[in-house]
């Protein structure tokens, strides 16, 4: 049986924090977020083995008192794997979402879509019901302060990410395709070219995200 994850405590906030990570272990275990840009000062707050519904009651006051430009979100995940009900992530998706922008309506949300690992690939259908619904939910929240943000080009060949933006997720990105070398034995956590990899394909869109234009409200 494994063991629960920790409790989620909030450390004390850092002034001037641009990007604020959260969210389970692939997020944890990133060697690079830290310093995924330079100049920024990052603060990395996942951690490994959470589900959505850990981060329900500290989510919004950790962003409140950090008041981070950026958060990156990656969470999810464990819910999938374990067997979590479709609508019961998307629900508290979109409670994270709701929840930091009330905490802080300046910071900018990029939610990490979930990987499709060769675990999760009894549930590649549920996975694509999720991201409709949290693509829908970022496109509709104030100021334009969230996106959408689809992991999955880092972990399929070029040939699958060439193919028609018009089919859904489990069509573009099948099983077969999964870069080899990419995942440890567990099928679910990175190696360090994968993590190379999600730093390149991640560092301009956090990059945007931060010089994106904010409201004139004090801070």
């Amino acid at each position: 049986m494994t063991e629960p994850p920790p409790p989620i405590t909030a450390p004390r906030p850092d002034p001037g924090l641009d990007l604020l990570f959260a969210g389970s272990s692939i997020f944890e275990q990133w060697p690079q977020a830290a310093t995924l840009l330079p100049g920024v000062h990052a603060r990395n707050a996942a951690i490994g083995g959470t589900h959505t519904v850990d981060w329900l009651p500290t989510l919004g006051p950790m962003v409140r008192r950090f008041q981070p430009r950026v958060l990156c979100l990656y969470v999810g995940s464990n819910d999938i794997a374990q067997g979590r009900a479709t609508r019961e992530v998307i629900c508290n998706l979109q409670q994270l979402l709701a929840d930091t922008h009330r905490a802080s309506a300046d910071t900018a949300t990029l939610y990490f879509s979930i990987i499709r690992s060769a675990d999760k690939a009894d549930r590649y259908l549920d996975l694509d019901e999720v991201e409709a619904a949290v693509r829908e939910h970022c496109a509709s929240m104030p100021n334009d302060r969230a996106a959408f943000v689809d992991s999955n080009p880092v972990f399929f060949t070029p040939a699958t990410e060439r193919r028609s933006n018009a089919k859904p997720p489990s069509e573009r990105y099948t099983l077969s395709q999964l870069k080899r070398g990419y995942f440890l034995e567990d099928r679910v956590h990175l190696t360090p070219t994968a993590y190379e990899a999600l730093t390149r394909y991640a560092a301009p869109i956090v990059h945007d995200a931060l010089n994106k234009p904010v409201s004139a409200r004090p801070r």
